[in-house]
């Protein structure tokens, strides 16, 4: 799903993917945004916002993350309703992530000229009308970006059929809290198509997906198409025009973005068992900056039967119960 990856991103230089600069440095004879009706914004503005609503939602997710990953928030001290506060912001997480990807498509719009003969004016997403006016640039980038649409696209669109609710649950071995959600309506079989490797024991069983994981993974996923943007602009530069991208000036990140990165690093390396059989993502604070890497794998690290305590919808009554073992 998530291609190999090994980055590291300065403090003091930007922690944004280098897509920021290279959208900042555009001449401005190679961007159409002002000849289309009704008018798109510029390229640099359509990322800055997507990328904000993203970062806005996972800050939400991960100011109060901390509170719920404790043998006290487990024991039941803690509010549930700020759990399903968190996990309705999850939701919308994963709504911005999805959308992302189609506003990477709008910029690639604004850098190709109306054609003369526009087709498809009326088509419903971007690729279509990229692909029907003969700009190859779309193929390009969605080649690049597909197992990450899939991946996102699965809990999105199951979302749409289970009421926009995630449900929350928290796994607990000693002293090692995960907080994690799953949807009513997914069973394991559903989920082979996104995780081939998935054990044959979870196939009929409704899968519990830990928010270390996801948080990780999105990020991780929004560095990958920002890189996947950038290769497949420059590519475009290249083909239709004689210019050459100078991205000496840098986009400085914000403090919101840090923010999220920092809380990132400090997001322990526990996940539900079979998660660590798919690979996990690393985000590793350097002291100037941060390293993030892909895959990794290790073994379990927490030994013999779990404890699962969940919060039913219905009635509100919790309990525990063994899940299954390493």
């Amino acid at each position: 799903m998530i291609h190999q990856y090994n980055k590291t991103f300065s403090d003091t230089k930007s922690l944004y993917p280098r897509v920021f600069s290279v959208l900042r440095n555009l001449p401005q004879e190679v961007i159409y945004s002002s000849d289309y009706q009704p008018e798109l914004r510029h390229p640099g503005a359509i990322l800055n916002r997507a990328t904000q609503e993203i970062v806005e939602s996972m800050h939400k997710v991960l100011s109060v993350y901390n509170q719920f990953a404790t043998p006290e928030f487990f024991s039941g001290k803690s509010k549930p309703d700020d759990y399903e506060n968190m996990l309705k912001e999850t939701v919308i997480l994963l709504g911005h992530a999805d959308s992302f990807i189609d506003e990477c498509f709008i910029i690639l719009k604004c850098l190709c000229p109306p054609p003369a003969q526009e087709q498809g004016q009326n088509v419903k997403f971007v690729y279509e009308w990229l692909k029907l006016n003969g700009f190859t640039c779309g193929a390009t980038f969605n080649s690049y970006t597909a197992d990450i649409k899939q991946y996102i696209s699965f809990f999105t669109n199951r979302l749409k059929h289970g009421n926009q609710r995630l449900d929350g649950f928290l796994m607990k071995s000693g002293d090692i809290v995960v907080p994690g959600y799953y949807i009513q309506e997914v069973k394991g079989k559903q989920l082979l198509e996104i995780y081939p490797k998935l054990p044959s024991r979870y196939h009929k069983a409704v899968v519990g997906f830990s928010l270390n994981w996801t948080l990780k993974c999105l990020m991780l996923a929004f560095y990958e198409v920002c890189d996947a943007l950038e290769n497949t602009i420059k590519q475009h530069i290249k083909d239709k025009h004689s210019v050459k991208i100078n991205t000496r000036i840098s986009v400085v990140h914000d403090k919101k973005f840090k923010e999220v990165i920092e809380q990132l690093c400090q997001v322990g390396d526990f996940y539900f068992p079979y998660e660590y059989g798919m690979k996990f993502m690393r985000f590793r604070d350097t002291g100037d900056g941060v390293h993030i890497s892909y895959p990794h794998g290790d073994k379990c690290p927490y030994p013999g039967r779990l404890e699962l305590q969940f919060t039913a919808r219905a009635d509100g009554y919790s309990n525990k119960f063994p899940l299954i073992e390493c």
